[in-house]
């Protein structure tokens, strides 16, 4: 019973995420704020706030696993001519940010290992 607790509750979370996007009157958030970054911070919102319980020894398999499973589930339904067709020039913008950000996030660690 102590393990279905936060399965349980991530699950009733991105069900509400689903199920939210489905309603024409939340489109306009989902536009511009999209359902994985809503299924990312909704459960950190919780856990913050003391819903689901951090160290818990399930907690640890779902973030490491089945959240990344989850999301990578709602990119199957990408719509990939529509990314092509945004161009060439896009994509090198996108590609050169995610760098950026895996290059930036390690440096700025070390340089604030002493603050952190």
């Amino acid at each position: 019973m102590s393990v279905l607790w936060p399965i349980g509750g991530l699950v009733a979370i991105v069900t509400a995420i689903l199920g939210a996007n489905r309603q024409p009157s939340t489109q306009r958030v989902f536009r511009w704020l999209p359902l994985p970054l809503w299924c990312y911070a909704l459960p950190m919102l919780a856990v913050w706030l003391g819903w689901l319980p951090a160290q818990h020894p399930a907690y640890r398999t779902l973030t490491n696993h089945l959240l990344p499973f989850a999301l990578a589930l709602l990119l199957l339904g990408v719509n990939l001519p529509s990314v092509i067709r945004v161009g060439a020039r896009a994509l090198v913008v996108a590609a050169i940010g995610a760098i950026a950000i895996m290059v930036g996030a390690p440096v700025v660690v070390w340089l604030l290992q002493s603050h952190l």
